[in-house]
């Protein structure tokens, strides 16, 4: 669900559906990480430990065994999944420990990645974004729905994405950024930008340099 939400954020630009992304995402790191403890039920045992989240909430009580999932077969595992969404919320949200948690999932399982890529494909998509990084694009303008429109068709993986009419402070990726004559597109990384560019042929120009860079 939390993966659909940012989806349809970066369709819409409606930033209701990232701030509900972040809200259901606090909920599952405080209800279903494996560092809550079932204290209230010692009978129930924990598959495993670490970092990882669990099929069931900690306030379960009614399972022997709290499971968790790390094997990609045709669905992706909840836990690759879950890396996935903390690490592009930590971008849109600048929140560090998300990033951290993402992180230190992916070190948990990146051996197995090397050894078994196979059975570890979402994982392993996202152990390359962690590698060359996300490409921070964000539209600024009166025509930023058309402009969002153009740049979601295209395939530019590994990215996040937020488009507005003007620039708003309480977002960290909008935060300063301005237009003063047409769309702007912007092309960041870690919050910090190149000149804007105007079309989408010219982001993508920027995508390659970069890459090469």
């Amino acid at each position: 669900m939390i993966k659909a939400l940012i989806q349809l954020h970066d369709i819409t630009a409606d930033k209701k559906w990232l701030m509900k992304a972040k809200e259901i995402t606090t909920y599952v790191i405080d209800n279903f990480s494996s560092k809550r403890t079932a204290a209230a039920d010692s009978s129930i045992k924990q598959e495993s430990d670490g970092d990882l989240f669990y099929y069931t909430p900690y306030y379960q009580h009614d399972v022997i065994v709290r499971k968790t999932e790390i094997y990609d077969g045709a669905v992706p595992s909840g836990n690759s999944v879950m890396a996935e969404n903390l690490l592009l919320l930590s971008i849109y949200f600048d929140v560090p420990a998300w990033k951290q948690m993402s992180t230190a999932l992916v070190r948990k399982v990146e051996q197995t990645i090397v050894h078994y890529p196979s059975s570890f494909g979402y994982w392993a998509c996202l152990w390359v974004e962690m590698v060359y990084g996300t490409n921070e694009i964000v539209i600024i303008g009166k025509e930023y729905k058309n402009m969002l429109s153009s740049v979601i068709k295209e395939h530019i993986p590994n990215k996040v994405i937020m488009a507005s009419h003007t620039g708003e402070d309480s977002y960290p990726l909008l935060a300063g950024k301005h237009s003063d004559s047409g769309t702007s597109v912007f092309l960041c990384s870690n919050y910090t930008c190149h000149s804007p560019v105007f079309s989408l042929q010219e982001l993508i120009s920027l995508i390659n340099k970069a890459k090469k860079g």
